[in-house]
């Protein structure tokens, strides 16, 4: 069996989920989530958990009663953790009851598999009346999704240095770059800071721009994103899985060519190759 160790925010899941669902698949194996990271008993008292088991909107059971059971049930496992950010080839290699320890963050851990992880995140219907109003509206013509992320990558002073919010400058140049090949566009904005982004943020080649707000969750945001013809990403894993889930056959995806902050990173692993790197 596989066993996927999950953390993180509803994106890091999901690379987690795929990779392990890749491995499960070339193995043919049965694949399990750890979700003990979640559980508030598993860290200190002033360290809570400060994210939640969002894979459950998929279908996706927790793991935590699971892995009490299973672990008796494994025989010598391999415990493969991620050592740097890039594809880790060695994955290729792994035989036998499996432990996977990371955050995977590249399509090649399931590549071939497409189907597989497209039917696994099958994305409901947006269920809000904002949701239901927008679902419509972005699927017509040439919409694009912006992400904006903001929240702790400006307000955690750690995060921030490492990745940070990315500047008005690269939303404009994204913008430009969608429009010079789709031409006028509109444009649906998607962020955790929607009144900075007003006063901040214009876009060019914008028919119109529609900040949404009112929705569900993170999931009805997800869907409504994927929805759009082109994506415009921050640096953040929610983005990403916005436009990888995106299927339209002329669809544009801008992505930033420099993921992280400091210290840079080679990202090469992570962007699929007919993204526009800005």
């Amino acid at each position: 069996m596989v066993i996927a160790k999950l953390y993180g925010g509803l994106g890091n899941q999901m690379f987690q989920y795929a990779a392990g669902l890749g491995l499960a698949q070339r193995l043919q194996t049965p694949l399990y989530v750890d979700t003990i990271w979640f559980d508030a008993r598993a860290h200190p008292p002033e360290s809570p958990p400060t994210r939640a088991y969002e894979l459950a909107a998929f279908g996706i059971e927790p793991g935590v009663p699971l892995r009490v059971r299973l672990k008796a049930r494994l025989r010598k496992p391999t415990y493969f953790a991620e050592t740097a950010f890039g594809y880790q080839s060695e994955i290729e290699l792994l035989q036998g009851d499996v432990i996977l320890d990371g955050y995977w963050q590249s399509y090649k851990y399931f590549a071939g598999i497409d189907g597989a992880v497209r039917a696994t995140f099958g994305l409901p219907p947006p269920s809000s009346h904002v949701g239901r109003s927008l679902a419509a509206r972005v699927a017509v013509g040439e919409t694009v999704a912006v992400h904006m992320r903001r929240g702790d990558y400006v307000s955690n002073e750690k995060v921030a240095r490492k990745l940070g919010a990315l500047p008005s400058s690269y939303y404009e140049q994204a913008a430009r770059a969608v429009g010079s090949r789709a031409g006028p566009c509109d444009f649906f904005v998607f962020s955790d800071d929607i009144e900075w982004v007003r006063g901040n943020v214009e876009l060019p080649a914008a028919r119109s721009v529609t900040h949404v707000e009112g929705t569900d969750d993170a999931v009805e945001d997800l869907a409504l994103m994927a929805r759009c013809r082109h994506q415009i990403v921050a640096n953040s894993s929610f983005s990403w899985w916005g436009a990888w889930l995106a299927t339209h056959p002329e669809q544009i995806v801008v992505a930033p060519a420099r993921w992280f902050n400091d210290p840079p990173v080679d990202t090469r692993d992570l962007l699929p190759d007919h993204w526009v790197r800005v």
